[in-house]
């Protein structure tokens, strides 16, 4: 099905855990994972996996509707600046890079009925938005030109890059977008 991504990454987790401690961090990406809940639940999004110091969110038109891409870069803006990025005073309060990537997935349940079964989304773009995410700096969004173009966004005046990604063949062609 036709959907977008948003992996969202905090970056220095494991420095971060060994400075400050195990119930501080605990308490920190407890906040995180509330936050990020709020915001992409918020434009629409289907919960991902919230696993160790990242999140994502899968935006399909079912649920976030036609525009679900634009709900996707909506919501990687809106994290970042929930998170403390973009304008204010200070530092975040936690650092983060997002991708966001649109494309086609499987979208779906995997296990075995009667055991463990999670709803989750695979596929080659699923893998290139949380490449996105990983390759995203603190307090960037990369996201892909083909999201790009989907949303109607002038790239024209923003920062672009072509990746390298893990596992891929081909580069991916970025544009870098930080909140106001």
């Amino acid at each position: 099905m036709d959907l977008a991504v948003v992996f969202a990454d905090m970056r220095g987790s494991t420095a971060t855990a060994e400075r400050i401690g195990d119930r501080a961090f605990t308490e920190l990406i407890d906040r995180f994972f509330q936050t990020s809940s709020n915001v992409l639940i918020g434009e629409g999004a289907l919960l991902g996996r919230l696993a160790g110091d990242s999140a994502s969110g899968f935006f399909v038109p079912g649920l976030a509707g036609p525009e679900f891409a634009r709900a996707a870069l909506n919501s990687a803006v809106e994290l970042l600046k929930a998170t403390g990025h973009g304008g204010g005073d200070g530092e975040p309060w936690i650092p983060l890079g997002v991708g966001v990537h649109a494309g086609h997935a499987y979208l779906g349940l995997v296990g075995s009925p009667g055991g463990a079964m999670e709803l989750t989304a695979l596929g080659d773009d699923i893998n290139v938005g949380a490449r996105l995410g990983d390759a995203a700096g603190v307090g960037e969004i990369l996201a892909s030109v083909q999201l790009c173009h989907l949303v109607g966004l002038n790239t024209g005046d923003l920062e672009q890059r072509q990746l390298s990604l893990k596992g891929k063949e081909s580069s991916v062609e970025v544009v870098v977008i930080t909140p106001n």
